[in-house]
């Protein structure tokens, strides 16, 4: 059996046309299945999903602490963005350097 074999529970959703149009277009662009693509998204996605729902838990509770940490959950996840950016740019920089001939 592969790596990728089934691990936990199976979801079945349906998506908009244009949504599994984008997947498609991820899938074939990384030579992966469309499942895999959503899986690890949303495996990526889960430390955001559980603080956010644990400031929204909070927020039921004590409404201004649970704004306090959606704040920082939206301030962490712009940083990271943010470096995903400057990462992407330099990689980019180096690529053309090297097409260029000129080594980094």
């Amino acid at each position: 059996m592969s790596d990728d074999r089934r691990l936990g529970t199976r979801v079945n959703l349906t998506l908009p046309d244009d949504v599994i149009r984008a997947l498609d277009a991820m899938s074939e662009a990384t030579d992966t299945p469309r499942a895999t693509v959503v899986r690890g998204w949303l495996e990526m996605a889960v430390p955001v999903m559980q603080a956010t729902a644990e400031a929204i838990i909070q927020s039921k509770r004590d409404e201004a602490e649970g704004m306090k940490k959606m704040a920082a959950i939206l301030k962490e996840s712009s940083t990271v963005a943010e470096q995903m950016s400057l990462d992407i740019k330099s990689q980019r920089r180096k690529n053309m350097r090297k097409k260029r001939g000129r080594a980094t």
